[in-house]
C-alpha cells in the first residue's frame, strides 16, 4: 500500500498541475490577445468559477467518503448515480448561464460577453462531471492515475484554448478550443468509467441519493463561502474599473501555484499525526510541539519564496505576462503577504476537534469581512482596495481561528504557534530582500536576470540561517530526507491494481 506521505504528494501534484494550467494560459493569452480580450475572456471565467459551485453543491467531493464506504458490487452505482446528478447540474447551468449572459454584459458594462457567455454556456456539459476523476481516481487507490490524468488534462486545455491566439484568431475561437479540449476529455472520462466498472451493475438508490444530499449539503456551503471569499475582490474590481484594470488586477491577484505542493508535502503528512494524538487524548505538549515543528519546517521555504517574489516581483510579472502587465506587480506583492498565513492548516486541527459548525461560521465570518472592505476600499485605495481587503481579511479569519484553538485547547496564545521562530526566519528573509535589491538594477536579458536575482537571494538566505544558527545542519539534512522519502516512496512502489 502506498503510504500517506506518498498519496499526499501525489494528490499536491494534480492540484499543482491544475494551478499551473491557469497561470500557463494567462501567460500565453496576456501577450497573444489585447488588454481588452484578455480582461473580456477573464470575465467569462470569473463568472464560471463564482457561480459552478452554488450548482454543484459539493457532490464531486462525496466521491471520496462513499466509494470506500461501499460495498464492491454497489460502488458502480455511486458512481454512474453521481455522473448523472452532475450532468443534469451541467445542463441547468447551461441554460442558466445562456438566459443571463445579456443582464451580465450589462452589468459588466461589456457588450460583448454575450456571445463569449453563450458559447461558453455549453462547456459545463463537459466540465462538470469529469471533475470527479481525480477525486474517483484518489478513492480508487489510483493516485499515479490522478496526477497523470492532471497532467494530461492540464496540456490538452493549455492547447486547446491558446492555440487559436498564436494565429491571432479573434478571442470566440479561445472559447471553441475549450469546448472542444472538454469534450476530449469529457469523451476519455465516459471510457474510463465504462473500463473500470464494466462488471458490475448499476441501479438507482433512493437512499444513497439522499444521504449523499445531506452529506454533501455542508461541504457544498463551505466551498460557495470559500469560492466567494476568493473571488469577491475579482467581482468588485470587474464592476468597479474597466476591463483593461480587471485584466492587470487578475494578473497579480493570484498566490504561487507550487505553494500547495510544498504544504501538501510537507504539512498534510504530519496533519494525520496530530489527529490521532487528538482521538487519543495524548498529552497535548506532543500535540503542540508536532504543530509548532512542522509550521517551523514550512516557513522555512514559504517566507523566502515570499519575500524573494515581492523583492523581484516587477521582473517577475514582465517575465510571465509581458510588459503590458507590469503594474500587476503592486497587486502581486499584495497577495505575496498571505504566504506567511500558509505555513500551516488552521481549519484541520477544528474539523479534528469535530468542531465543524466553528469552521462554517468562520467562513462565513471571512467572507462578509472580505465584501465589507472590498467594497469600502475601492473609493480610498482605487485598485489595489479590494487585494488589500482579501489579505486583511484571510488574516482576520486566520486570528479567529487561533482564539478558537486557544478556548478549545487551553494554551496560551504565545504558545499556539512559535512565534519567535517565525519572526526570526521572517526577518532573516527580509534582510536577504535588503541585501539582493542591488542585483535588480543589473541590466541583462529578463529571463537571466531573474534567474541570477533568485540564485543570489537564495546564497544570502542560506548563509544567513547558518550564521544565525537559524537551523543546523542536521535538521536541514532530515528536513530535505522527509522530502526526498515521499518522493522516492511512490516512484518505487510496485503498480498493483492498475488498469
Amino acid at each position: 500500500m502506498m503510504g500517506i506521505g506518498s498519496k499526499t504528494l501525489l494528490v499536491s501534484i494534480a492540484q499543482l498541475a491544475s494551478s499551473m494550467e491557469r497561470i500557463v494560459v494567462f501567460m500565453i493569452l496576456s501577450r497573444t490577445l489585447s488588454v481588452q480580450d484578455y480582461g473580456t475572456y477573464q470575465q467569462v471565467w470569473l463568472f464560471y468559477l463564482l457561480v459552478l459551485p452554488m450548482f454543484m453543491l459539493g457532490l464531486p467531493s462525496s466521491i471520496l467518503y462513499f466509494i470506500p464506504k461501499a460495498q464492491p458490487e454497489n460502488r458502480k452505482t455511486v458512481v454512474y448515480q453521481t455522473v448523472l446528478l452532475l450532468e443534469i447540474i451541467g445542463i441547468i447551468f447551461c441554460i442558466f448561464s445562456f438566459l443571463i449572459a445579456p443582464e451580465m454584459a450589462r452589468r459588466y458594462s461589456n457588450p460583448s460577453l454575450v456571445l463569449y457567455m453563450r458559447i461558453f454556456s455549453f462547456y459545463p456539459l463537459f466540465s462538470v462531471s469529469p471533475k470527479l476523476l481525480n477525486l474517483l481516481m484518489v478513492a480508487n487507490n489510483q493516485p499515479i492515475k490522478s496526477a497523470i490524468v492532471s497532467a494530461t488534462y492540464s496540456i490538452i486545455t493549455i492547447v486547446f484554448i491558446t492555440t487559436p491566439s498564436f494565429f491571432k484568431l479573434p478571442l470566440v475561437y479561445s472559447f471553441y478550443g475549450a469546448l472542444l479540449g472538454g469534450g476530449i476529455f469529457f469523451i476519455g472520462f465516459l471510457l474510463y468509467l465504462n473500463h473500470y466498472y464494466q462488471k458490475e451493475r448499476v441501479y438507482w438508490d433512493l437512499k444513497l441519493l439522499r444521504n449523499q444530499f445531506f452529506y454533501s449539503l455542508p461541504l457544498g456551503l463551505s466551498s460557495i463561502l470559500g469560492t466567494l471569499s476568493t473571488q469577491i475582490n475579482r467581482l468588485v474590481v470587474t464592476s468597479s474599473f474597466s476591463i483593461e484594470d480587471f485584466a492587470i488586477f487578475t494578473n497579480g491577484a493570484f498566490e504561487v501555484p507550487f505553494i500547495g505542493l510544498i504544504t501538501g508535502s510537507l504539512m498534510t503528512v504530519l496533519i494525520p499525526e496530530f489527529v490521532t494524538r487528538l482521538k487519543n487524548n495524548q498529552d497535548l505538549n506532543s500535540v503542540w510541539e508536532l504543530w509548532n515543528s512542522s509550521t517551523q519546517k514550512t516557513a522555512i521555504l514559504l517566507f523566502p519564496i515570499a519575500v524573494s517574489l515581492f523583492v523581484f516581483a516587477p521582473d517577475f510579472m514582465v517575465l510571465l505576462f509581458s510588459e503590458k502587465y507590469l503594474a500587476s506587480s503592486g497587486i502581486f506583492r499584495i497577495y505575496l503577504l498571505l504566504m506567511i498565513l500558509r505555513v500551516t492548516q488552521y481549519g484541520s486541527l477544528l474539523q479534528a476537534m469535530g468542531k465543524t459548525s466553528l469552521i462554517l461560521i468562520t467562513a462565513v465570518s471571512g467572507l462578509l469581512i472580505t465584501l465589507f472592505l472590498s467594497i469600502f476600499s475601492v473609493p480610498i485605495f482605487g485598485l489595489i482596495g479590494p487585494a488589500l481587503a482579501n489579505v486583511i481579511s484571510t488574516y482576520s479569519w486566520g486570528a479567529i481561528y487561533l482564539v478558537m484553538l486557544t478556548k478549545l485547547t487551553n494554551i496560551s496564545f504565545s504558545k499556539i504557534m512559535p512565534w519567535k521562530k517565525l519572526g526570526t526566519l521572517l526577518s532573516i528573509s527580509i534582510l536577504a530582500g535588503l541585501l539582493s535589491i542591488p542585483i535588480t538594477y543589473v541590466k541583462l536579458n529578463l529571463l537571466i536576470k531573474f534567474i541570477l536575482e533568485m540564485t543570489v537571494y537564495c546564497v544570502i538566505y542560506v548563509s544567513l540561517i547558518y550564521a544565525f544558527r537559524i537551523v543546523d545542519r542536521n535538521t536541514v539534512t532530515k528536513f530535505m530526507t522527509e522530502i526526498n522519502l515521499n518522493i522516492s516512496r511512490f516512484i518505487r512502489r510496485p503498480r498493483k491494481g492498475s488498469l
